[in-house]
């Protein structure tokens, strides 16, 4: 017997289905392409229980006669184009002509189109693959298509989807790249009856980033452009001062369609190297314009990946545009003309040129801040290894600003201030939370927040996690809040920045366990809170950081698992200097 089968037309279109509906954002995605291609002025998305129940997405574009209805559901049927040489010369957004087919055939999907002003449109409905006749129906000009159970005859798929709150916000994510590259449209998202979005045509690109972003964001933002030829690359960068927890908020667009590129996102970081602190990334918005011939839409099913047949050309002029922009905005002094740092502590009278041969530069800057041994009690701390022997660390110094120098009887120890004050708080802050003891400040003045749709979409389902952490927020009109009270750990903190990250923390941690989504959340807190680096401290402050790491139950890595104690031994010093 045959081992080959062919599989029946029912199963083969489940299963070509799930190269393009992938979640209810891909639905979403590709009927919005739709519509726009059919030169809607104005599109509006509704959705119940994270799309997963329904999704109603309607415009006002050009509609379709009952032939072309008939046709728009069945397998290999586009307007979009009709040899295979029109995939060299793509003007259009949705090509595939395996979309509504797909979506229909893991769903119960409805479709009403009228092409013209009379009112009077035709409906037609597939369950499952199973297309019924034409229904006539009253239906303005434009499409309306209603997709209802999701993977509801797929259940091995509906059970990897996530919760109702991150299917919406990968929903919402979709929804505002899609204003983004179409500024001039109207695009409106409600979600169980409640509006989400609603942006009214803007007559610029950054009129629409403030629409998205507010004013806070977009004041922080540089514009750059630049051209090669027929190739076009333009956008909004961050300052250095505006950066994220994630490199979700780096959007790029290629002829009008949101993608994902490896080699697009390395010129972006590439354009920031030496501008942000390690783990922080930037807020870009690239907008990139080329010749079709000269990009390969038909890469991924889903549309998401492209191919360039220059892409190191597209690297170069992604990377020069932003990084010419903002050099203009701040003008950056290249790292050759900075001279050496000059030593605090000479050496001894007539013994320079000795060490300048010996070391090869000139020595690095030392800050000693001395702890008088008749004062040390309470100031040295145990370390796993040392706590055994019932001994503590002696702080000695702090060097460039950013470590603690320390020793024992084994041998100098350096702390990394910032990692060990960043283990302190968080530790301390999840003790509290979880005994619901995080004692709080109330700010003399609440401080305003303008977080983008995105942001507060997350703070309005994560709000009471940030409470139990001590952060009382208030909403404050469209997409503002109010920040109220904040843990009494904090101080000197960039709050409206702390809170930006805790609500992509939000997001980011939202289908885990309670412990783990408050990890996040705490280490997030604490890093913004701890001593930073090039930061100096005073004897008692590394004293007491030192004695509070010695009480923690992790001491030796930080909340993001960085190390916080280098350990030179006493016979590695003495085997270096050639005394044994």
């Amino acid at each position: 017997m045959a081992k080959i089968r062919k599989l029946d037309p029912r199963t083969a279109d489940q299963i070509a289905a799930g190269e393009v509906v992938e979640r209810p954002a891909s639905v979403v995605k590709e009927l919005i392409e739709n519509a726009l291609d059919a030169g809607s002025a104005s599109i509006r998305v509704e959705i119940a229980r994270g799309g997963l129940e329904e999704i109603r997405v309607l415009d006002d574009g050009d509609g379709m006669e009952s032939e072309d209805l008939e046709l728009a559901v069945q397998r290999h049927a586009t307007s979009k184009l009709s040899r295979i040489e029109d995939l060299g010369d793509l003007k259009t957004l949705g090509f595939r002509g395996e979309a509504l087919p797909s979506i229909a055939s893991v769903s119960r999907l409805l479709l009403e189109s009228c092409p013209d002003e009379s009112g009077r449109g035709k409906r037609v409905r597939v369950d499952g693959g199973e297309r019924s006749p034409l229904e006539e129906v009253g239906h303005p000009r434009g499409t309306t298509v209603v997709v209802r159970d999701l993977f509801y005859n797929t259940p091995a798929r509906r059970k990897f989807m996530k919760s109702e709150t991150t299917e919406q916000e990968q929903i919402l994510d979709v929804v505002s790249r899609a204003a983004l590259a179409h500024f001039d449209r109207r695009l409106a998202l409600a979600s169980s009856g409640r509006t989400i979005l609603d942006l009214p045509p803007a007559r610029s690109r950054a009129e629409r980033v403030r629409q998205l972003f507010g004013e806070g964001v977009a004041a922080q933002l540089v514009p750059f452009a630049r051209h090669a030829g027929a190739l076009s690359a333009a956008g909004f960068a961050s300052k250095p001062e505006l950066h994220r927890s994630a490199a979700r908020d780096v959007r790029l667009f290629v002829c009008g369609r949101p993608v994902r590129d490896r080699g697009l996102m390395s010129a972006v970081l590439q354009a920031y190297a030496t501008l942000l602190p390690r783990g922080r990334y930037p807020f870009v918005l690239v907008f990139l314009d080329l010749p079709p011939e000269r990009v390969d839409f038909n890469v991924h099913p889903a549309k998401w990946e492209v191919r360039f047949a220059d892409a190191g050309g597209m690297f170069e002029l992604v990377r020069g545009a932003i990084r010419a922009a903002l050099q203009n905005e701040r003008p950056m002094v290249p790292l050759a003309g900075l001279e050496a740092p000059t030593a605090s502590i000479p050496p001894a009278a007539g013994s320079s040129a000795a060490y300048s041969e010996l070391v090869g530069e000139t020595p690095a800057a030392w800050t000693f801040s001395p702890v008088p041994l008749a004062q040390d009690t309470g100031a040295e701390v145990p370390l796993p290894e040392a706590a055994a022997r019932g001994e503590r660390l002696r702080p000695l110094a702090q060097y460039r600003d950013s470590y603690i120098l320390a020793s024992d009887s084994e041998g100098l120890v350096i702390v990394d201030q910032h990692a060990a004050h960043e283990r302190i708080l968080y530790e301390r802050l999840l003790r509290e939370a979880r005994d619901r003891q995080v004692p709080r400040q109330a700010l003399l003045f609440p401080v305003p927040l303008d977080l983008g749709l995105e942001r507060s979409e997350k703070l309005h389902s994560g709000k009471a996690r940030l409470e139990e952490l001590g952060f009382v927020l208030e909403p404050f009109g469209e997409n503002s809040w109010l920040l109220r009270e904040v843990p009494a750990i904090l101080s000197d903190v960039d709050l409206p920045s702390l809170v930006a990250d805790l609500a992509d923390d939000l997001g980011a941690s939202g289908t885990g366990s309670f412990e783990a989504r408050m990890d996040r959340l705490a280490a997030t807190a604490a890093c913004h809170a701890a001593v930073k680096v090039n930061h100096p401290l005073t004897s008692e402050k590394m004293a007491y950081i030192l004695d509070a790491l010695g009480e923690a139950a992790s001491p030796m890595t930080c909340p993001h698992g960085r190390p916080v104690v280098l350990r030179i031994r006493h016979d590695a010093l003495e085997k270096n200097f050639l005394r044994r």
